[in-house]
């Protein structure tokens, strides 16, 4: 698993137009092991259904999520930042794939 799966079950999971690379190669990961222990204790605390904005960013040629913040009523809509919204649940599974890790895609 990796940040090519993580954009394969973006795409195919969520129904999002989320542009796969082809330039990406198998097997390239980005360790976010601190987002994923962050994001389990949100679980724990709002919910796996508690909604989320994914923020991506480049590094390199590849496009890596490296960054959430909890959606509410305070949230604003921004046209300068890119953004994708999840539930927390699916937004672990992003954050696994690009780790590295293998997920149950019933999440």
């Amino acid at each position: 698993m990796a940040l090519k799966d993580a954009y394969k079950y973006i795409n195919t999971n969520l129904n999002l137009s989320f542009e796969l690379s082809e330039d990406i190669e198998d097997g390239l990961v980005f360790g976010c092991q601190d987002l994923i222990e962050d994001m389990e204790k949100d679980i724990e605390k709002y919910g796996k259904d508690q909604m989320v904005r994914l923020y991506p960013d480049t590094l390199g040629i590849t496009l890596v999520f490296d960054s959430y913040e909890i959606i509410d009523e305070n949230t604003k809509t921004t046209d300068y930042k890119p953004y994708i919204d999840l539930t927390l649940g699916q937004a672990l599974n992003v954050y696994k794939l690009q780790d590295g890790e293998s997920i149950n895609i019933e999440n």
